[in-house]
């Protein structure tokens, strides 16, 4: 029969310890964005990201074949956006923050 039996059966479940890991994580991910520049920062970098996409897209049907115009040009994408929508992201951010509170 059985020589030994073994008991030592964990006391958490590791999903649920995972979990918890994730909730923590994400929660210390809103702290840092809690402050206005990083905030402001993501939201720019996600709306510049969007105008890339647009840029390139009506790029790549105009030019065909011209690469160092479509680079040029998502430079020049880039830079405009990048100027024009900083303060409106500032601004966002500032009023991310105020409905947060």
């Amino acid at each position: 029969m059985t020589r030994f039996v073994v008991s030592a059966y964990p006391t958490e479940h590791p999903g649920l310890v995972r979990l918890e890991v994730a909730a923590r994580r994400l929660r210390d991910l809103g702290q840092s964005l809690s402050d206005g520049r990083a905030l402001a920062s993501a939201l720019l970098a996600g709306m510049v990201a969007a105008v890339l996409v647009v840029a390139y897209q009506v790029m790549d049907s105009l030019a065909e074949g011209h690469l160092l115009a479509i680079w040029i040009g998502a430079w020049l994408a880039a830079f405009a956006a990048l100027a024009t929508l900083a303060q409106p992201a500032r601004q966002l951010a500032a009023a991310l923050r105020r409905l947060a509170r």
